[in-house]
This record gives C-alpha cells, structure tokens and sequence, in this order.
C-alpha cells in the first residue's frame, strides 16, 4: 500500500487483515515527524533570514507628530517675554549707565548665542522647552545684576577683582542647576527631557559666554 498524499494532522489507523501493522505504522509516524520537522526548520530559516522577506505591504496614510505649541502661542509667548526684558534692561542702564549699557549690550548678544545653540542642537522647542529657554535668561539677566552691584559697591576695588568675585559665587550656585539639568536630560519623560535639555545648553552658554564676552565688556571700560 503507498500514500502519496502529504499527511497534516490528524491520525491514521492501518491495517492489514484486520490486524494492525506495527511496522507499517511506525515507517509513516517516522515520516510525518520528519515532515513536520522540516516544515518548522525551514520557517525558522525565513524568519532568520537577513535578506528579503516575502511580504507586501502597502501604505494608507503616514501619521507625523507635531508639536503641541501653535504659531500663535510662540508670536504671543515671544512679545511678553521681549517687553519684560526689556523693561528690565532699561533698569539697568538707568541705574547702572555705562557699565549698565555695556551689559545689555552683552545680554543682546548671549539671547542671540544661546537660540543659536538652541537651534543647531536640534532641541525639541515645547511649553516644557519654552520654560526651560525663561529660566536661563532670568538667571543670565540676575547674573550681570550682581555683576554690576559689585562693581558699583566696591568702587575702590579693581573690576577685575568684582568680576572675579562674581565668577566664583556664581560657579558655585550653578553647578546644582547645571547637575539638575543633566538629571533631566537624561529622563525618558519627554517634557523633563526637553525641559532639562534647555536648561543644561543654557548654563554652558552662560558660563562661556559671560568670561570671554561680558567680562572683557566691563575690562574694556575699566582701561578707558
């Protein structure tokens, strides 16, 4: 008797004259195993595989995720925040005339560097980000405050001396902030994420920024 049929599942029963064929029997569970055997081995290999695989698949629609802050939220966002500068720059030039310009002449210029750095770190710009981007200009703006009113409580000392003073009490409160930062950055909650990656690329910026550009401003006025 020969089978030629692939055999699936199921279970057959043979047998010959009426008595079961223990041989026969044995010979085809042999075979089906084998099958069965060769059919899962070669699944495996396909899913292995590294080259092509026999799928199709065809796109319906592509699906992007925007940021949750509109244009208009940003023009807005931007206007109140440029006015309260503003306001606070005119303090400082009224009370602190040219070493006061000369600060705001700087403040300009690290607002400039620091969007600049903001921008080609491809930082993600959200409501989280955007209050993150307020704090380091508030803590640049009290940093040149204290700079000044050292200058002009210790007028018998050298600027040089103030400036330096400064740099030191400042490098100590912000090295927690700096820390805090980096703790953020590296969370998996996006918005602490990107809070965290504002604030971190905001005290580099400061530090940098105000030793070679600030500090010879106010050394240059010094030698005149």
């Amino acid at each position: 008797m020969t089978i030629k049929q692939a055999i699936t599942k199921g279970m057959i029963m043979l047998k010959s004259n009426n008595v079961e064929s223990p041989k026969l029997k044995a010979r085809l569970l042999l075979q089906f195993t084998l099958n069965k055997t060769r059919e899962s081995a070669t699944t495996i290999a396909n899913l292995l595989d590294i080259g092509e695989l026999p799928l199709e698949y065809e796109v319906n629609e592509n699906k992007y995720i925007e940021t949750n802050i509109t244009q208009d939220m940003i023009i807005k966002s931007i206007i109140t925040i440029s006015i309260v500068l503003a306001i606070a720059l005119v303090v400082l030039v009224i009370r602190y005339r040219l070493t006061g310009l000369l600060s705001v002449i700087s403040y300009i210029g690290f607002v400039a560097t620091y969007l600049l750095v903001i921008r080609y770190t491809n930082t993600m710009i959200s409501i989280c980000s955007m209050a993150g981007i307020l704090l380091v200009l508030i803590l640049d703006y009290v940093y040149k405050f204290d700079l000044l009113k050292n200058i002009k409580n210790n007028k018998n000392e050298q600027i040089l001396k103030n400036i330096n003073n400064t740099n030191v009490n400042w490098l100590i409160k912000i090295i927690p902030i700096a820390i805090i930062s980096i703790v953020f950055t590296l969370m998996k909650l996006i918005p602490l994420s990107e809070f965290g990656a504002t604030l971190f690329w905001g005290v580099i910026v400061i530090v940098v920024y105000n030793i070679i550009i600030t500090d010879e401003l106010l050394k240059i006025k010094e030698d005149k």
